[in-house]
């Protein structure tokens, strides 16, 4: 793509493309794109107790509280991005009885389109067993029912059809995982495997390179390496070997951190939301929903962590999975959009690929941006790559009073959030770089 020739610039001065003027920009946000969010995966009914604590081997304890609630991973995934707006459709297979039927209604009343949604006649719908402790910490027992008996011919080739990213997980069988994936990725939809629960035995190889973006928390990354982790980008990488275009590491309280071949990028708990859990039940599922609702709405991956983040840190100040989820109105979304959207998305031929795009961009910071520089930033997918490595170098003192000049609404957004000076609008000083 062409550069942009950037010469005695100031904010309020024309900006220039090999010489020809460019059309006035709006300062309107840019409306989403409506693309579909597809979810093959789980829906149970979660029956939760809180306990003063975890029960010991053999041991009995009374518990404060019993609710029951509408669950699943997948279900809860798909909760999630609806409550912010994207059009989701979800295959699943729930049982011929009540909660099945619960289940349906819950879809409607969410509007996921559940016309993908198998009744079974030789199993229950799913339930997961779930214990909150004093300190919001949980653990989860799921029976499966109806979800194990989803097959491959149930993801027709036509839920891709509009749609730009696929959620899976591992309350499915692990073949109707592939099959979807396979599918979703010959129509050049992003793919998501969540390797959740932990698997308690080796997947097949060929899920690996079928995954734009693998998605693990800890205890999960320890056990898809076999070993004790010390170094989180270090384990990442060793399941980027495997044929991984991405792994995206959920870490708690401790925000989230994505590698790829050419670099990590970690990304905060807001400093607003670092409070005790009240209940983190759900808040990956409430993460990756937001993240696939932000991707289908234009933004790049990088750009979505940090709505991801606020979505997830959000869910657990509140009791329940999808009860806690937060609607974009509740986090003020429509007045502050999470992230600006991007035009690059996986698979597609005609751009360069995201990992070029970001090698090339630290690249350039690296080599052009000099300590006392005035840097001009533009628009599109590896903005907010740059301004955090500019935030970085200024933190660690390998870079001292960069000034930047924003060329829009949502990059002069980005340059604020990480503390980067911006040229004052009536300076008279020269764009360097």
């Amino acid at each position: 793509q062409p550069l942009w020739e950037l010469s005695r610039c100031r904010q309020s001065s024309r900006i220039r493309r090999h010489s020809q003027k460019q059309p006035k920009r709006s300062r309107t946000p840019v409306a989403p794109h409506k693309m579909a969010v597809v979810v093959v995966g789980s829906a149970n009914v979660d029956l939760v107790v809180n306990s003063p604590r975890f029960p010991k081997p053999g041991e009995t304890l009374i518990g404060s509280r019993f609710e029951q609630l509408f669950g699943g991973k997948g279900a809860n995934q798909a909760a999630a991005a609806a409550l912010l707006g994207s059009p989701v459709r979800v295959v699943m297979r729930v049982g011929r009885d009540d909660l099945g039927q619960a289940t349906r209604k819950n879809f409607e009343r969410l509007g996921i389109d559940a016309n993908r949604v198998v009744d079974t006649r030789d199993a229950a719908t799913g339930v997961a067993l779930i214990t909150v402790d004093s300190n919001g910490e949980n653990t989860i027992v799921v029976a499966s029912g109806a979800n194990a008996k989803l097959t491959p011919e149930d993801v027709a080739e036509t839920v891709f059809d509009g749609a730009s990213v696929i959620l899976t997980q591992l309350e499915v069988p692990v073949s109707t995982n592939i099959a979807a994936l396979r599918k979703a990725k010959a129509r050049k939809v992003l793919t998501v495997f969540n390797a959740a629960p932990a698997p308690t035995s080796p997947l097949p190889d060929e899920i690996w390179k079928l995954c734009d973006v693998l998605c693990v928390n800890e205890p999960e990354l320890q056990l898809l390496t076999g070993r004790k982790v010390e170094n989180d980008s270090e384990a990442c990488g060793e399941l980027l070997k495997r044929g991984v275009g991405a792994v995206l590491l959920t870490r708690g309280r401790r925000g989230c951190l994505l590698v790829r071949e050419q670099g990590s990028i970690s990304c905060s708990v807001p400093e607003a939301l670092q409070s005790t859990p009240v209940d983190t039940t759900g808040a990956g599922d409430a993460f990756l929903g937001a993240l696939a609702h932000l991707v289908a709405s234009g933004s790049t991956l990088e750009a979505a962590l940090p709505g991801a983040v606020e979505v997830a840190s959000t869910s657990v100040r509140r009791r329940g999975a999808q009860a806690s989820y937060p609607t974009a109105a509740d986090l003020g979304w429509a007045k502050r959009p999470p992230a600006p959207p991007s035009p690059t998305r996986f698979g597609d031929s005609r751009r360069p690929s995201v990992a070029g795009a970001l090698a090339a961009a630290t690249e350039a910071v690296d080599k052009f941006v000099a300590s006392g520089s005035v840097v001009g930033i533009g628009c599109g997918s590896t903005v907010d790559h740059c301004v955090q490595l500019i935030a970085e170098r200024l933190a660690s003192g390998a870079l001292r009073d960069v000034t930047a000049m924003a060329t829009s609404e949502a990059t002069e957004r980005r340059l604020r959030e990480f503390g980067i000076p911006l040229l004052p609008p009536d300076s008279d000083k020269a764009v360097d770089v």
